[in-house]
């Protein structure tokens, strides 16, 4: 005879007969020998179907069931087994069909009805009262961004002020178009071309804006350009590595200028 107590407070008391077994219900917060048993069910002693385990299952489940398992995961994998390449595209029973709410079209009635019994419960006006406190919260200076400017030095992505510096004269509209002729007029990132796009970007890949060299700069689009504003020593180094492996530019130890290259 065996008795513990499970996860919700119930005290059991299992008699084990050999392959049987009579598992007892003493009631919460039994003690041993206290109160009468609430209920008796048999259990028996069954191996698992999938990974033949022995554990001990109720009589009443036993019956129910066709196969059985110890617990969910040798369900699935033994149910995955058996039902490998049935249930695939006509094969499957919801195969072409629509789920319930996508078929089902409602009459204005029954949305007219169904937005009164809403009034009546008090929906909206509990809506309305939560969006009234939520707003009454968030305004004006209860706003944790009220009068806070993130331009400039307040700004996460602030470099120094490196945006202001101004381009070097060999970066003319020439050097541009020259980028843009070698590149196919292709985004080097996603790979659009220009009827997708109305307008590309010669990207200096070191970021500094007086290096206008053949092996620093990239054609890209807008929202890619836009995307290499974060993460500057990624981008860095993956556009070198592109370009030493598309156009066989070799850099120096620094990475910074290329060896025997010329502007």
């Amino acid at each position: 005879m065996r008795i513990w107590r499970l996860r919700g407070g119930n005290t059991m008391k299992i008699e084990i007969f050999g392959q049987d077994g009579i598992v007892s219900n003493l009631g919460k917060y039994a003690k041993k020998g206290y109160r009468k048993p609430k209920g008796e069910r048999k259990i028996k002693l069954v191996n698992c179907d999938f990974c033949g385990k022995e554990f001990w299952k109720y009589n009443c489940r036993i019956k129910r069931i066709k196969n059985i398992y110890c617990n969910v995961s040798c369900k699935t994998k033994h149910m995955g087994i058996i039902n490998k390449g049935k249930l695939i595209g006509e094969k499957h029973p919801g195969y072409g069909k629509v789920g319930y709410w996508k078929e089902k079209k409602f009459s204005k009635e029954h949305i007219k009805n169904q937005r009164a019994s809403r009034r009546k419960n008090g929906w909206f006006k509990d809506l309305d009262e939560f969006k009234k406190k939520q707003s009454i919260n968030t305004k004006g200076k209860n706003n944790p961004m009220y009068d806070v400017h993130r331009y400039g030095k307040n700004s996460p992505r602030w470099q120094g002020g490196l945006s202001f510096e101004p381009y070097g004269l060999d970066f003319n509209k020439q050097f541009k178009e020259m980028i843009k002729d070698r590149d196919n007029y292709t985004c080097q990132l996603c790979k659009k071309q220009k009827p997708e796009v109305k307008r590309f970007h010669v990207h200096h890949i070191n970021y500094i804006k007086t290096d206008n060299f053949t092996f620093n700069c990239i054609t890209l689009c807008n929202s890619c350009h836009s995307i290499t504003n974060s993460n500057r020593t990624y981008w860095t180094n993956f556009f070198q590595d592109y370009l030493r492996d598309k156009y066989g530019y070799t850099f120096n130890l620094r990475q910074e200028k290329m060896v025997g290259e010329t502007k």
